[in-house]
């Protein structure tokens, strides 16, 4: 359930700011944790990682995109910007 909090509850939310900022310590643990697993383990971990957050089940070779997709995505981007 989502939780919302006006802005004239000035108490709560600045609760709300103060508890953000103290879990910025372990969530940018728990990240580089993450990150050495991936440079660790590779595809495999980020596989790991798709089924343990996405739900996705998905293996290495999944994962590939050909050359023909990076060409369609880098023709879509360069013409927005």
């Amino acid at each position: 359930m989502i939780r919302i909090i006006q802005s004239s509850d000035k108490v709560s939310l600045q609760s709300l700011l103060n508890s953000r900022v103290s879990n910025q310590a372990e969530i940018a643990g728990r990240v580089a944790a993450i990150m050495d697993e991936v440079r660790q383990s590779g595809d495999n971990a980020l596989c790991g990682f798709t089924r343990r957050f996405d739900k996705a089940d998905l293996t290495p070779e999944q994962l590939r995109v050909s050359e023909e997709e990076i060409k369609w995505a880098y023709s879509r981007w360069i013409r927005r910007y």
